[in-house]
């Protein structure tokens, strides 16, 4: 049994030494491998710069650098129109402010001045229809029995008078948007 034993460890250290061998031989494969695709890496940059580099009579090199530099030249005129559109839409948009401004401060203007019309009218109806029931009441006084559609109509014009009062206060209290009561 030991010269079995001896035979399979021998098998077995070669078997190790030949894996071994396989596997330095696979490194140094990928290792060649390695080496040559950076070789031609190395001769593809060098090809690369080379033609980059090189000064050729192509014609067409001429034709598309006068395309380019006319490219260029469209662009920094898309540029400027670009920039002052910019400004002119800044500016636009100032102006408009300024007329938003401006339409609101009429607005206001006018408000007040209707308001006003409308309080003034307002007054001058009170006063009418007080006149009114003074000359009812005089002419009440100076015809025999009458006394009777006096307080008929004085009620009637006390309701309209009350009325026109409560108009009144109301649009002496409104007050628009962003302005200032009334002194």
């Amino acid at each position: 049994m030991s010269d079995k034993g001896k035979e399979r460890d021998s098998n077995d250290q070669e078997e190790g030494s030949i894996e071994k061998k396989k596997i330095r031989i696979r490194i140094s494969l990928i290792g060649v491998l390695l080496s040559l695709l950076g070789f031609f890496s190395l001769l593809q940059s060098t090809a690369i710069v080379y033609l980059l580099m090189a000064d050729h009579n192509d014609p067409r090199v001429a034709q598309n650098a006068n395309a380019l530099l006319s490219l260029q030249a469209d662009l920094s005129q898309i540029e400027k129109v670009t920039e002052s559109a910019a400004a002119y839409n800044r500016q636009a948009q100032v102006l408009e402010e300024r007329i938003e401004r401006v339409l609101k401060r009429t607005d206001l203007n006018n408000y007040a001045a209707v308001r006003d019309l409308i309080l003034q009218q307002e007054t001058s109806y009170q006063q009418f229809v007080a006149a009114l029931q003074q000359g009812m009441y005089d002419l009440s006084r100076m015809v025999k029995g009458s006394r009777t559609w006096y307080d008929v109509y004085k009620e009637d014009l006390d309701r309209v008078v009350e009325a026109s009062k409560a108009r009144y206060q109301r649009l002496s209290e409104l007050q628009p948007e962003g302005s200032e009561p009334p002194k």
